[in-house]
């Protein structure tokens, strides 16, 4: 019994007895190491990653492709379309050729019309331009018909201010000379009877000269005036003559550019008359232009084809190039912090 007792204490003994297998424990110090040295080596492999040499040359590489495939891509593009334009250009005048070989009668009784009705509008035109220069010259003539007579009728003022400003300057030379002979006597004995006499009588003319030239002088502001008046008045006249030969000049050009624009419509109606009797004479040519066009239509699929794979290229070297684009930007970043700092600290 004791035996047995023994033993059954010894079992309950073993199932308490905590587990030590290294294999499922995770404080111990060796298990910490070896976990410590995968975190390190999962860190150097994402820094080596991210700072790769390789891949940042290999991006700087993929950079410049791209840039030059930029400019290559962008030459083509432009070539592209002057190409297609002036295809275009080609296809329209076909077009043109073809309508004229299947219209060509009605496209000639069209511009045979055009012809006639632009002619009838010449000579109207031509007509009104005369008309307008006959009117400018008569405008001309009573124009130099009214400086004529102003110039007549302003005679008899211009001579009256002339009259007037010779009795003025007629008076002022006697005050001068009454004012010298009065101006002399101050070097005589002033207490003489006779020099007194005589020195109220010099006052007297002086007075008088003095009245004298005012009323010249009222008379020739007076004359001044009324020329001054007249002239104003005639070149008041002459204005509205002017203004109305400006106008028909005007007219005049309206009308020179009317005709001219009629010459032109004229001319294009029979070098269309032209064109479509050649077309009709050559049609060997019209057959010529569209195996130029079917030829050029190739060309153009084949320069399409060639900007496409160029396109795709430049896509594909431009998504490569991404963290030399990144390094780039960065670096434009920290060149235009750089400035606002020197800016700042310079103007402390």
């Amino acid at each position: 019994m004791g035996s047995m007792h023994n033993s059954g204490a010894c079992t309950r003994e073993t199932r308490m007895e905590p587990t030590t297998n290294r294999g499922t424990r995770y404080d111990d110090a060796d298990h910490v190491g070896l976990r410590t040295n995968d975190q390190n080596a999962t860190q150097d492999m994402n820094e080596k990653s991210f700072f790769d040499a390789e891949e940042y040359l290999e991006s700087f590489s993929a950079l410049g492709t791209s840039m030059a495939q930029g400019r290559d891509l962008k030459k083509k593009r432009k070539a592209l379309d002057e190409y297609k334009k002036t295809l275009a250009t080609l296809k329209q005048a076909y077009d043109d050729r073809v309508n004229i070989a299947l219209n060509h009668e009605s496209i000639l009784v069209d511009q045979e019309h055009i012809i006639a009705a632009t002619n009838s509008d010449i000579e109207r035109a031509t007509r009104n331009r005369e008309d307008i220069e006959a009117k400018i010259a008569e405008a001309n003539d009573d124009l130099a018909d009214l400086k004529r007579r102003q110039a007549k009728e302003r005679r008899p003022l211009e001579d009256e201010l002339d009259l007037r400003n010779a009795e003025l300057a007629s008076a002022k030379d006697e005050l001068k000379q009454v004012k010298a002979q009065r101006d002399s006597l101050d070097l005589f004995d002033a207490d003489s009877p006779a020099v007194a006499s005589t020195e109220a009588a010099h006052d007297a003319v002086v007075d008088k000269v003095n009245g004298k030239l005012e009323a010249a002088k009222a008379a020739q502001r007076s004359a001044q005036k009324a020329l001054d008046a007249r002239e104003k008045e005639e070149r008041s006249k002459q204005k509205r003559a002017l203004d109305g030969i400006k106008h028909l000049n005007g007219d005049k050009e309206k009308a020179e550019k009317r005709i001219e624009e009629l010459e032109k419509r004229l001319a294009a109606a029979h070098e269309r008359v032209s064109f479509c009797e050649y077309v009709i004479e050559h049609p060997e040519e019209t057959e010529a232009m569209a195996a130029r066009i079917e030829e050029n239509e190739r060309t153009a699929a084949a320069m399409e084809a060639q900007v496409s794979s160029l396109e795709s290229k430049h896509a594909l070297s431009k998504a490569a190039s991404g963290k030399a684009r990144a390094v780039v930007i960065v670096a434009a970043i920290a060149f235009v912090i750089f400035v606002i700092f020197l800016l700042v600290i310079s103007n402390r």
